[in-house]
């Protein structure tokens, strides 16, 4: 952790039986603690499958933060919502290219 400098988004169930919470909570300290860009979200009620099995505003709000966070890091924070661009932006998700990258 004492080498960490990338901006850290940690989202954490607080049931999670098979990655204890304290675990991201420590390392959530010691991130603050070396200055390092980092935010810690807890959700109830919520085990180690939150993103296939928790409660739907769960996985929601989850989703959300992790885009919005991203934003905050990417060329693209501007960008209209994914539902509300027209698909011909070239932000679309999954586009294949037959070409080859050099």
């Amino acid at each position: 952790a004492d080498a960490v400098d990338t901006p850290t988004l940690l989202i954490h169930s607080e049931d999670d039986t098979r990655t204890p919470i304290c675990t991201a909570e420590l390392y959530h300290r010691i991130l603050r603690k070396n200055g390092v860009d980092t935010r810690f979200v807890r959700y109830p009620r919520e085990g180690h499958e939150l993103s296939r099995s928790g409660e739907p505003a769960h996985i929601v709000d989850r989703i959300e933060r992790i885009a919005r966070w991203f934003d905050g890091y990417s060329e693209y924070h501007d960008a209209e919502r994914a539902l509300d661009r027209p698909e011909d932006d070239g932000l679309t998700a999954g586009e294949e290219s037959d070409e080859a990258e050099e």
